[in-house]
């Protein structure tokens, strides 16, 4: 019917089964010809079951993506070389946005982070398929600035090569952790070592650790630590230096903040 009705079958996709219970997705291109006199119809069929197969898993896989990243508490971004292409209403919240629709077309690295951020962003980018979470400075819509934490990861969205980003606004814990340093530096500077000895006795106990310490930098050049306070298996031991150049230490100072080595401490 319908090569009667349009003269011929251009991209007509339909099922045949191949076999009993065995169902092909088929591509249909047809047209009417005459061979040695006769009225013929030529068809020319391509199977798509695979192609089908693999659009209908992506598109099962984004849907997916959206129920979580509507749900999620963080920031969500879906960005190709910076350009935002998707987002959940979270991530445009917290940089003080109406909607998301605000954000997708520019260019997310230029519009929402510092020039120091938008640096570190692009140096951890070219690091690997997934970055550790680090630190940046956002700016939101009104200009103001909020201390951030995100994490990127290669992907396939909508057949393209994409980043996705989580961000999640960290302004109230950094506020925090500054609060208990100057609570730290107050009370250290009455008590002395003691008060040291105490909060490492403590954070040992608590944190199951067999080694703390408390260390400050060495002047003027504070290219190595020495420790205030030492303790190694519940007991106070003698204090130490060491280079700050590649320890764990020189992560948290380029961090500003809390880092975790799970293994191999030794070897940072």
């Amino acid at each position: 019917d319908l090569i009667r009705d349009h003269g011929r079958l251009r991209d007509f996709e339909c099922e045949w089964e191949t076999t009993p219970g065995t169902l092909k997705v088929v591509l249909v291109h047809g047209e009417p010809l005459v061979l040695d006199g006769r009225e013929c119809l030529l068809f020319h069929c391509v199977d798509m079951t695979d192609r089908k197969r693999i659009e209908n898993a992506l598109r099962e896989s984004e849907a997916r993506y959206r129920t979580l990243a509507e749900a999620a508490f963080e920031g969500v971004m879906i960005h190709d070389q910076g350009i935002i292409i998707d987002a959940n209403p979270q991530f445009a919240r917290i940089f003080g946005y109406d909607s998301v629709a605000e954000l997708v077309g520019r260019n997310g690295t230029e519009l929402l982070l510092t020039d120091v951020s938008r640096n570190t962003v692009r140096n951890r980018s070219h690091a690997g398929p997934i970055t550790e979470i680090f630190e940046v400075t956002g700016v939101r819509k009104d200009g103001s600035l909020f201390a951030g934490e995100t994490q990127s990861g290669a992907s396939t969205y909508q057949g393209r090569s994409v980043r996705i980003v989580t961000m999640r606004d960290i302004s109230e814990r950094k506020g925090t952790e500054q609060l208990l340093i100057n609570i730290g530096r107050g009370v250290s500077s009455a008590l002395g070592d003691a008060y040291f000895r105490t909060l490492v006795a403590i954070l040992c106990t608590n944190l199951e650790a067999d080694y703390g310490f408390v260390g400050e930098l060495v002047p003027p050049e504070n290219a190595s630590v020495h420790t205030r306070v030492f303790i190694a298996d519940g007991e106070e031991r003698r204090n130490f230096e060491y280079r700050l150049e590649g320890s764990p230490c020189a992560h948290a100072i380029e961090r500003q903040g809390t880092v975790a080595f799970p293994s191999q401490v030794a070897d940072t």
